[in-house]
């Protein structure tokens, strides 16, 4: 199987929640078993791990002060750095 369709099969269920990225709703989407689709998000997953040290830093005290103070003025949430998916909502 090819590293592009791997990945693509990987992010697919990374980028969805619920029923979507149920093991078989992705394994139909793509038209593959659920023991390849297993396999292949395994392989993807180890190699992100094994690159993730060498690519996603903390950000510097310099860099933190200043999304801490974007997240303040923009949204108001104080103290924050960063968000996983990037979507902010006020909270009342």
């Amino acid at each position: 199987m090819k590293l592009e369709f791997q990945l693509a099969i990987t992010l697919s269920r990374l980028g969805h929640y619920g029923n979507a990225c149920y093991v078989d709703c992705v394994s139909d989407l793509f038209e593959l078993s659920v023991g390849a689709y297993i396999k292949s998000t395994r392989r993807v997953v180890k190699v992100l791990l094994g690159a993730a040290p060498q690519h996603i830093r903390w950000p510097n005290a310099q860099r933190r002060a200043a999304l801490s103070e974007f997240s303040a003025e923009k949204y108001g949430f104080q103290q924050l750095i960063g968000a996983t998916d990037g979507k902010t909502f006020p909270l009342s």
